[in-house]
């Protein structure tokens, strides 16, 4: 048995870290970073349920395929479009993670190339919080979930207890999905706004960082495709942006937008 199975939490303690680390990563400062990383890995690495969650996700998984595939261009740089997949944003950004901790991969240089910004390396990070942290939190608690809700079915029903009502599932609604490819051009024009916004001289760190949030949310929907979700979305967007001291400019990119929905009939 290896040393640091003797340490193995099979309880809830250790998810509620995760849950911490992952929020306090949101403002951490770049000088910081490695060790929440560290800090991150270590409590994955003693929880039994965190553990089987990662074990679920990186079975069969390509990171080198899937890493390559995420990368897009955003503007005059790359940036990381994640996977579709649940499971596979999990997998890519624990490898990403791990790849940091052994320093296989040097963060200051892949925040410089995937998650730049203007404004320093502590906002870098703060991008890279918001786009792979943020999702890995969010994705990690529906698979417990789901892993909770898997096991209490396997479960023998009671002696006595009658089988449960047969029922006809709801119909499915009518989704509605945007093309892979227009998905991409939403995704590299709200990268441009957010360089607009990075680049404006007369804008505090706060107000950056309230717009990026928003932006970071608004391409979070923008990920699943669903056309009316994102047409909710930007709905939103737009009420934020014209709230802003940048609202002529950004307005126009935001209207941009606006017409390729139309277009697609979302």
């Amino acid at each position: 048995m290896a040393d640091i199975d003797k340490y193995v939490d099979d309880g809830y303690a250790p998810v509620e870290e995760f849950r911490r680390i992952c929020d306090e990563m949101m403002g951490v400062k770049f000088i910081l970073a490695e060790r929440k990383i560290s800090e991150l890995l270590m409590t994955i690495a003693v929880s039994s349920k965190l553990r089987e969650v990662v074990s679920r996700s990186v079975k069969d998984f390509d990171f080198r395929q899937t890493f390559s595939e995420a990368k897009i261009k955003a503007g005059e740089r790359k940036t990381l479009l994640l996977p579709k997949v649940r499971t596979k944003q999990i997998a890519l950004a624990l490898h990403l993670l791990y790849a940091i901790d052994v320093k296989a991969l040097p963060l200051q240089e892949f925040l410089e190339e995937y998650f730049y910004s203007p404004s320093g390396l502590n906002f870098s990070f703060s991008l890279f919080a918001h786009g792979v942290i943020a999702p890995l939190k969010a994705n990690v608690e529906e698979e417990l979930t789901a892993l909770v809700t898997k096991t209490a079915s396997e479960q023998p029903p009671a002696e006595n207890t009658p089988p449960p009502a047969e029922h006809t599932p709801p119909p499915v609604s009518d989704v509605k999905l945007l093309p892979g490819d227009v998905v991409e051009d939403i995704l590299e024009r709200i990268a441009d706004l957010c360089v607009i916004v990075h680049g404006e001289s007369t804008f505090t760190q706060e107000e950056k960082k309230e717009l990026y949030a928003e932006a970071t949310a608004f391409r979070e929907v923008v990920k699943t495709g669903v056309g009316e979700n994102i047409r909710s979305s930007l709905s939103d967007f737009s009420d934020k942006i014209a709230n802003c001291r940048l609202s002529q400019k950004l307005g126009e990119q935001v209207e941009e937008l606006d017409e390729t929905l139309k277009h697609f009939g979302a």
